[in-house]
């Protein structure tokens, strides 16, 4: 009997042993919120090329609020997160960070001393490593708020591994990537925020908006690849997946004809479903371009404008991810235009102040050099959270000068009381809001007119 009880044991061991036994993880998706130029050398995936020379760098001023988003291919069972940081000085030091595993705070702590995380989570389907401290980061108390300012390097993570109960690494499988010159017959204004770069973005949250008069019908977009391609098939989110309101009230893609080198051409069908979609291809294709051409569209509710949120081609070895260099030219032209301006010690930089009392709040905004934002909202009263709000999308500039800007932002706003589901791989329950706002930024305040609270500038040195 103790030997049936003992044998019993061994292959349970066994059993648990298998099920988290993780040989390799496949990432679908990956993406940093901010990411340095040239982005060849400072780009997400040189995390994962096993080369600490490499790193993954923000742009200049970035620190707290960015962070690296990571897409498994199927769920997958971690134990621990190995999160090296180079040691050069020319990068600002991250102190601490949160983790979130399917958009749920998972971990807090630091990483200063000690770069291992532990995680010991099962069925991640989602990852996500916000910076929350950054050495260098200064506290100022001016006018009853405290003001946070930010170090003016950029942080780097050199390596993240992930490794298995036995504090083993687990190889790593990335996405191919191929450069590629994509265009559009059309794109909605303002172009920087709906181009066609965001179908390569990793975020299903910004998308290509066609921008004719109709609901996209005759509307297309060329690739035309860096060498010769034999394709099976595409990865497509249809519709604008910012928010359930956003992908119901804007058109989508029913019909398309693919068109390419020599005779090819075929139609394939769209769902009108915000899950990710398989289309195989009637037979593999090798073509030096290929051209999707809007023929049919799911009407919009309220918008004829037809989008698409991500587009991927696939092979018989997996996804591929097209590299089209258009945002590190966008964020150079930006950083360009907002020399001398206001805006020259806004864009890329973390705007925080704090009210720490019984009744007080946490407020910050990031206006990020692709022309996206992302605002957080955290007020209490008697210690306790009454309400969070997070307002993320896009942003515009409308007036610039060297003592005043006028931006208008757009995108989705969250409210809720609870703690909110951030970076969820997943659409959320959360009350959500398509919203527009416009920021007057003069006098040491950035004021919004309708949803955006007021947030203070730091005070000169």
């Amino acid at each position: 009997m103790k030997f049936t009880k003992l044998f019993i044991l061994f292959v349970c061991v066994l059993l648990v042993t298998s099920v988290f036994a993780q040989e390799s993880i496949k990432l679908k998706d990956l993406y940093a919120t901010s990411t340095n130029i040239p982005e060849s050398s400072n780009q997400v995936s040189n995390l994962f090329d096993n080369d600490e020379s490499t790193v993954w760098s923000t742009m200049p001023g970035a620190g707290p609020d960015e962070g690296i988003m990571l897409y498994f291919d199927t769920p997958v069972y971690i134990a621990y997160l190995k999160i090296t940081q180079p040691d050069n000085e020319e990068f600002a030091k991250i102190i601490k960070t949160r983790i979130y595993v399917n958009g749920k705070t998972a971990t807090r702590g630091s990483i200063e001393n000690d770069p291992i995380v532990e995680l010991r989570k099962e069925e991640i389907s989602s990852l996500y490593i916000k910076i929350n401290q950054v050495d260098g980061i200064k506290s100022k108390y001016f006018n009853g708020l405290i003001h946070y300012t930010s170090n003016d390097l950029p942080v780097a993570l050199s390596d993240i591994q992930f490794l298995n109960d036995q504090m083993e690494p687990i190889d790593v499988l990335l996405p191919n990537r191929i450069s590629a010159t994509v265009s559009a017959t059309s794109t909605l204004k303002p172009i920087l925020s709906y181009g066609i770069q965001n179908l390569f973005d990793g975020k299903k949250e910004f998308g290509w908006v066609e921008g004719a008069d109709n609901n996209g019908e005759g509307e297309s977009m060329t690739f035309n690849f860096e060498s010769e391609q034999t394709l099976t098939g595409i990865k497509i989110r249809n519709g604008y997946q910012r928010s359930d309101k956003h992908f119901t009230a804007n058109s989508r893609l029913k019909r398309a004809t693919f068109m390419g080198s020599g005779a090819l051409q075929f139609n394939v069908y769209v769902e009108d479903s915000q899950d990710e979609q398989i289309i195989k291809f009637p037979e593999p294709i090798t073509a030096n371009f290929i051209t999707l051409k809007i023929v049919e569209a799911y009407p919009g509710t309220k918008y004829k404008d037809l989008v698409i949120s991500q587009l991927k081609f696939i092979n018989d070895d997996g996804d591929i991810l097209i590299n089209p260099n258009l945002v590190e030219n966008i964020k150079t032209e930006l950083k360009s235009k907002v020399e001398n301006t206001i805006l020259s010690d806004i864009v890329d930089r973390r705007i925080f102040n704090a009210l720490e009392d019984m009744d007080g709040f946490n407020r910050s905004i990031v206006l990020r050099s692709d022309y996206s934002f992302v605002v957080y909202d955290y007020t209490w009263l008697d210690g306790q959270e009454q309400n969070e709000v997070i307002a993320e999308g896009n942003w515009q500039i409308k007036e610039l000068s060297e003592t005043k800007a006028r931006i208008r932002v757009f995108g989705k706003l969250t409210r809720t009381s609870e703690i909110i589901d951030f970076y969820k791989g997943n659409t959320t329950k959360n009350y959500q809001n398509i919203f527009q706002d416009y920021l007057n930024i003069e006098n040491g305040a950035i004021k919004g007119e309708k949803f955006i609270k007021t947030i203070m500038l730091p005070p000169n040195e």
